[in-house]
Order: C-alpha cells, then structure tokens, then sequence
C-alpha cells in the first residue's frame, strides 16, 4: 500500500471554527455529493462541478486562502477491474495587500480539506505540496478522497504516490 505510516494533524478547534462559520457553504456541498444516508453519489459526478471557495486564512489576516475542488476517474485492471473515483482538493494562498501568491498555512489547508471532505475527514488524505517556490515554500497544498464504485471511501490505488491519512486531534469527549 503506498500510504505512509504518518498522519496529517487537524486542529479540531480549526475545523470547528471553518464548520461554524461557513455551514451554510459546507452543507451545500455537502448536499451535491453525498445522499440522506452519507453515500456519495456517484452518478452525479459526470456533470458535478465541484466548488472553489476563496476565504480569509484562520491564521494570517493578510491572506486569502483559495479552495479547488477536481474529479478525476481511475480506472483498476483486471484482476479488480473496477473504477475509484478521486476527488483532489488544491488549497493556495494568496497576499491580499501584495498582490502575490504566498505560502500555504497547513493549518488553514487541513482544516479546509477536513471540512469538505466531512464524514469521510479520516480516510481522506493529505498528498503533499503541488506548488513549490525556488525557497521551498508551498504555495499549494494537495488533499485527496478515493471513493469506490459502491460510492464509499477506499484506499489510492497502487500507481500513486506517498499519502499521508488526516486524523482530527483534540476531539472533544461526546
């Protein structure tokens, strides 16, 4: 399996405060791909465009914080022969008063992916920076969800890179 042993860390209090604040644009999205019982709605996904948002950054005041959704099919082999579906977040960051792409916040990113991705947070996956400047900073961060042909999360297939499973920290005792 070519998931590494790591985890991604999301701040609960982070997702807490994306979730509260933007529940009206969550559930939304949430409504376009996910049925009553939580089931991804597969046939849906030819015609789905998914959502940009453009928010402010939980941590810096000078940035906004870009939110891309895409879908993409992949297509199993024989023995398996089936399709999993990959739905990729890509989180930028933007400097409002430079007028410059900046440096992803990670904490900003994994509370985003960890939002959109919603009762799927923990079997979605954080798939590194896409964007890296000369310096070595992000400037775009990458998340990824795969999802069965039975419309449930699955594990990347085999021809992908090293991912890394989100796991929310700090939850509070229900």
């Amino acid at each position: 399996m070519p998931t590494a042993n790591e985890i991604k860390a999301v701040d609960s209090d982070a997702l807490a405060f994306v979730l509260t604040r933007y529940r009206r644009e969550i559930s939304q999205f949430h409504a376009e791909f996910l049925d009553e019982t939580g089931i991804m709605q597969i046939n849906n996904f030819p015609e789905w465009i998914p959502p940009r948002f453009i928010v402010k950054s939980l941590v810096d005041k000078y940035l906004n914080v870009s939110i891309i959704g895409s879908l993409s099919v992949i297509e199993i082999q024989p023995p398996d022969s089936c399709q999993i579906i990959e739905f990729h977040l890509s989180v930028g960051a933007h400097h409002r008063l430079l007028n410059s792409q900046s440096r992803v916040p990670e904490m900003d990113a994994l509370a985003w992916a960890a939002a959109i991705f919603g009762p799927w947070a923990e079997e979605s996956y954080f798939v590194g920076p896409e964007v890296v400047t000369a310096a070595g900073l992000s400037q775009v961060l990458g998340f990824s969800l795969y999802i069965s042909d039975k419309g449930l999360p699955c594990h990347p297939p085999q021809l992908v890179a090293l991912h890394r499973l989100l796991q929310i920290v700090g939850k509070k005792a229900t």
